[in-house]
């Protein structure tokens, strides 16, 4: 039952992570998909391609902050998941 209320706890701060990205509210977009990303790596470990979207929520929101070298930093991570991904399936 815990990790019910765990994967509920990840999805709504996904899910308000785009809501505020769309919104314009890109602080609190920033900080939903921070909190997601600490929630999600706990159950799941850092290169889970449960990561992939959140992280380019978060990497689209800190653009809009002008914080572009994290959002490189974050964008790589994302591809390198995908890559790694990828290779498992074959």
């Amino acid at each position: 039952m815990p990790q019910l209320r765990w994967t509920s706890r990840i999805f709504a701060n996904y899910k308000l992570g785009d809501v505020y990205n769309r919104w314009g509210k890109f602080e609190l977009a920033e900080a939903c998909y921070r909190k997601m990303l600490v929630l999600e790596e706990k159950q799941f470990g850092p290169s889970s391609p449960n990561l992939i979207d959140p992280l380019e929520g978060l990497a689209r929101a800190l653009d809009h902050l002008g914080k572009a070298t994290e959002s490189a930093e974050l964008r790589s991570r994302k591809q390198a998941i995908l890559m790694a991904s990828a290779q498992g399936r074959k």
